[in-house]
């Protein structure tokens, strides 16, 4: 049985003094340890990839995602955001979101206003358009086709 040690080290001499006390050779220590790092960067690169398709996958929806909860009722920004992060436990940004809700202006898919508050600062509220209704209803037919092709394709394995 081999027991292998993680150590951090800084110098070589540190290689000589483990290979006198355990009897190997110096660069089979090192070998081994450059295995473990390298095995662990692969780790963390996977983990990385994987991480990074989830921001993909969550920015490629949450134009669709918006557009769906402005079906339901007409939110303020901040209250769009705590409404995602409720039901889909995105963790969405300011910085992210008002940049969108700005091209959907734009876009003629939802529509503003800002709106007096009893107590505080007036609130800017976003509502859905009937252009947003058509892209809308667009968006959620090819989502249904893909979710549908994907869960075939996972059914295969």
């Amino acid at each position: 049985m081999r027991t292998y040690l993680l150590l951090n080290f800084s110098q070589y001499d540190l290689f000589d003094e483990i290979a006198t006390h355990y009897k190997v050779y110096r660069n089979s220590i090192y070998f081994v340890i450059l295995c473990i790092r390298s095995n662990m960067k692969n780790k963390k690169r996977e983990s990385s990839f994987v991480a990074k398709w989830e921001s993909q996958v969550k920015k490629g929806t949450l134009e669709y995602i918006i557009l769906l909860c402005l079906s339901r009722r007409s939110f303020y920004g901040y209250e769009l955001i705590v409404e995602i992060k409720s039901l889909l436990s995105f963790d969405i940004a300011e910085g992210t979101i008002y940049p969108l809700l700005n091209r959907l202006k734009k876009e003629e898919c939802i529509s503003s206003e800002w709106v007096e508050m009893e107590a505080g600062i007036p609130r800017k509220y976003y509502k859905l358009t009937s252009e947003g209704e058509l892209r809308l209803g667009e968006m959620e037919e090819y989502w249904i086709n893909l979710s549908s092709a994907i869960q075939k394709l996972m059914k295969r394995k």
